[in-house]
């Protein structure tokens, strides 16, 4: 029932048919496995680790529990732990796409691209429950072959950030002789049209152009063999044509973003309350502007500093005229969001205010990001611990352009 019930989106039912389930059978490790990746999805990985390590206790040949204690030691921070239960499970389960695509995420968090995004390549197996939605393609997915003359199809699998982030490799394809073909969400088809490379940028419903073989985005880093040497970091490859005048600008003119997808399923973590940039206001000769845009965000009025951020989402319409925003900026200041994506492609100076256990894309333990050379990172220092990342944002402001 447990099951069922999360596969109709009711987790609240699902974690309490399997609490009972464990109530009338206490050694049932399946249920309390279950049990834990219902916590861990609510954001409770405390009690999640509880749950899959009693499970272990009673079947320690669980392989599943293995990998789901890993994620849910990830989610902590302890990467070392998490190593080690990726480790298990496949030493338990030869060819166990979960775990192998678990792990993948790790080695890329410590930067080894190589075994990382092999390894990520598992969310395409098929029968796999991390397998993307089946497309129909007759064309065959991409293997790294020669593309002299062909077309390649790219598309989406990961929303805006992900599409912004690879576009990059376009043009790494357009040199190996492919034409590129990009089916894109609405409201980034004009800004992807400024994205070096022979291609051409479609939406759907449009007619999907022919083409003789296709990959996911997020594929390009494995195909390409990307490294941490070769990762292409050429910036800006996005532009924002037709730059605005910012209204009363200052000195120093920084755009904002506090919050990102609302539905993303780290957003708790990463998304911030805006009264949080108040201490920020007034340093220097500097002006605000919200890029903030998005389900229901945050009001500054409300937080009591509409004085000070001057709201541009009226104007922010589609991801073009974003850019056109940043374009006019010195300086950007965001949450883990795709509009810092968006910042450094177009080599804008861009401070990303991270949480202690950080999407992949970020790494461990530096302040740059070798994709975007524009981009500064701030980390919590321990998890929840924004107190310490504005201050360390305050201090760094306080030094004007040369700190950028």
């Amino acid at each position: 029932m447990g099951l069922v019930l999360k596969g109709l989106d009711q987790p609240s039912d699902a974690a309490l048919s399997y609490r009972k389930a464990v109530a009338l059978k206490p050694d049932y490790p399946e249920a309390l496995s279950n049990l834990g990746n219902i916590l861990l999805d609510r954001g409770d990985p405390g009690d999640a680790i509880e749950c899959f390590e009693k499970a272990l206790s009673l079947k320690p040949d669980f392989a599943e529990a293995h990998n789901n204690l890993g994620k849910a030691q990830m989610d902590i921070g302890s990467y070392g732990a998490a190593e080690a239960s990726f480790s298990k499970a496949l030493s338990l389960r030869a060819g166990y796409d979960n775990a192998e695509y678990n792990r993948s995420l790790l080695l890329l968090l410590r930067g080894d691209f190589p075994g990382g995004w092999a390894g990520y390549q598992k969310r395409l197996v098929e029968g796999s429950p991390l397998a993307l939605p089946d497309r129909g393609f007759r064309q065959p997915l991409w293997d790294g072959s020669d593309l002299s003359g062909k077309r390649i199809l790219l598309y989406e699998e990961q929303g805006v950030g992900g599409s912004i982030q690879f576009i990059r490799y376009a043009k790494t394809l357009s040199d190996k002789g492919a034409h590129v073909i990009v089916e894109c969400q609405p409201d980034l088809k004009a800004l992807l049209a400024t994205a070096p490379g022979d291609k051409a940028v479609f939406l759907p419903p449009q007619p999907m152009p022919g083409f003789d073989v296709h990959t996911p985005l997020l594929s390009l880093p494995y195909l390409c063999g990307a490294d941490m040497d070769s990762l292409p970091a050429d910036v800006p490859y996005l532009s924002g044509e037709g730059g605005w005048d910012l209204p009363v600008p200052g000195d120093i003119n920084i755009g904002l973003v506090w919050a990102g997808n609302p539905d993303h399923k780290n957003d708790r973590n990463r998304s911030i309350d805006v009264a949080r940039f108040k201490p920020l206001l007034g340093v220097m000769d500097t002006r605000f502007y919200g890029l903030q845009v998005g389900a229901a965000p945050q009001d500054p009025a409300k937080a009591g500093i509409g004085e000070g951020i001057t709201d541009l989402s009226p104007r922010l319409v589609d991801y073009a005229e974003t850019a056109a925003a940043i374009a006019a900026l010195d300086l950007v200041i965001s949450v883990d969001t795709s509009v810092a994506h968006l910042a450094g492609a177009m080599a804008t100076p861009v401070w990303l205010l991270l949480p202690k256990v950080p999407d992949f894309r970020w790494m461990l333990d530096r302040d740059d990001s070798p994709g975007y050379p524009t981009m500064r990172l701030f980390r919590q220092p321990e998890q929840g611990d924004w107190d310490s990342v504005f201050e360390a944002v305050a201090a760094r402001l306080k030094t004007g352009r040369g700190g950028f």
